[in-house]
């Protein structure tokens, strides 16, 4: 066997020992991506590496990490219809996988718009439909006639009344993709992520070796 392909088959047989925990393997078939993977996770599904910036410290073992987010925020993890709590899960996940220290809040939300894609779609879509109300509604009210101004004043009454049950739809979806996460919801809401956004997610989310 080639020298660079015994490293590769050694680096693998590696990674799956680190990996502690074995409560929910097998049960993962219908996840995005196997947390339990033997390999490579980023060489298995390439599509991670769209979810990573540049910006992101190299201190951070994305291979873990990807193991841990798949774990804890996956829908059809098991994990996830096993515990509601985020936080515990979060804690548990991060067992399971071995991961440590800090992650990065812009992956975590990356990861999450790429396995829960339908419910961001959601809250894409009705983001994009309040804005056009709101647009509508700070039109002066106009028209030749009284009969006409009536008929905007009506108009725009209608747009407040809709822009509430958008909005309260908004929230309810934000609700379940974050799952009551206030930082992530907030840094998911002014993108790019500020610093400050970023010390106190690191904070919140840490794991102490």
């Amino acid at each position: 066997m080639p020298a660079s392909s015994q490293d590769s088959w050694q680096k693998t047989i590696k990674m799956a020992k680190e990996i502690k925990g074995q409560i929910w393997k097998g049960k993962c078939t219908a996840m995005a991506i196997d947390p339990y993977y033997g390999g490579e996770m980023m060489k298995m599904w390439k599509q991670l590496k769209e979810l990573v910036p540049s910006t992101v410290s190299s201190m951070v073992d994305l291979d873990k990490y990807f193991r841990y987010l798949a774990l804890c925020f996956d829908p059809h993890s098991p994990l996830v219809k096993e515990v509601e709590e985020l936080k515990r899960r979060r804690s548990m996940a991060k067992k399971e996988v071995g991961f440590v220290g800090e992650g990065d809040v812009l992956i975590e939300i990356n990861f999450l718009k790429f396995t829960r894609s339908r419910l961001w779609q959601l809250i894409s879509v009705n983001e994009i439909l309040f804005d056009s109300h709101m647009e509508q509604l700070l039109t002066p009210i106009s028209g030749d006639t009284e009969e006409e101004k009536l008929k905007c004043a009506e108009k725009q009454g209608k747009l407040r009344v809709e822009m509430a049950k958008i909005n309260e739809d908004i929230t309810k979806y934000r609700r379940q993709m974050f799952e009551g996460d206030v930082v992530l919801d907030e840094a998911a809401t002014v993108m790019p992520v500020d610093a400050e956004s970023m010390v106190r997610w690191n904070k919140a989310n840490r794991v102490e070796e």
